[in-house]
């Protein structure tokens, strides 16, 4: 199995079909590319039919679509809260793929994020312009612990707009990896924005409040 999303995380299709040419191996080649919670879904039918588990499969995307149904009907007609999310901290980064609909799940309206498209480089300016509610810092591969620490320094630095509450998360494993765990993402989320709504703040090995 390999991505076909970002040659930085993981090994290609090109690297892996060229490893597998070099050592004469005739295996078979999965590449997923998922853009959107939908096809990370359909990724995991797809892996479960490409290792004879399609039951399995089909009963742990059931299980999720349930948890995503049930978040959004917790947040269901609250205001949406402005999410400016991170997906880099310095230079900033705004973030695409499935961020921006995991924001709106939660009950969010995601700030300067392409839904469905690539991630992109911004500037403070751009930052400072978006007036959000909230900032979650989510820097691709980080934990909770580097992500927090990664935020004090723009905290330290005056880089973060407004007197607004600034969350660090754990990007590795349940924001920025296209799989299951983004659930947990969306999940937290939602607690972050609409407490009222929650049975209280998501656990903080996954997510903490710096301001």
């Amino acid at each position: 199995m390999t991505q076909d999303l970002c040659a930085v995380c993981a090994l290609d299709t090109a690297d892996v079909d060229a490893a597998m040419a070099h050592l004469g191996c005739d295996g078979r080649v999965v590449t997923l590319a998922p853009t959107d919670l939908a096809t990370v879904l359909g990724s995991v039918d797809d892996l479960g039919a490409a290792v004879g588990a399609e039951a399995a499969a089909a009963r742990l995307v059931a299980g999720l679509r349930a948890r995503l149904d049930a978040v959004a009907a917790r947040v269901a007609g609250a205001a949406p809260v402005a999410t400016l999310v991170l997906e880099w901290t310095d230079p900033p980064w705004a973030p695409g793929h499935w961020i921006p609909e995991m924001v709106a799940t939660a009950g969010g309206r995601c700030l300067l994020g392409t839904p469905g498209g690539r991630s992109a480089r911004v500037t403070w300016d751009d930052v400072a312009a978006c007036a959000p509610e909230v900032v979650v810092c989510a820097p691709c591969g980080f934990d909770v612990g580097a992500a927090a620490d990664a935020t004090r320094d723009l905290l330290s630095r005056g880089l973060l707009p407004g007197d607004v509450p600034v969350w660090a998360v754990d990007a590795n494993a349940s924001w920025t990896r296209p799989g299951p765990r983004l659930v947990d993402g969306v999940d937290d989320l939602a607690a972050i924005l609409h407490p009222g709504r929650a049975d209280g703040p998501p656990p903080e090995t996954r997510a903490v409040r710096l301001r």
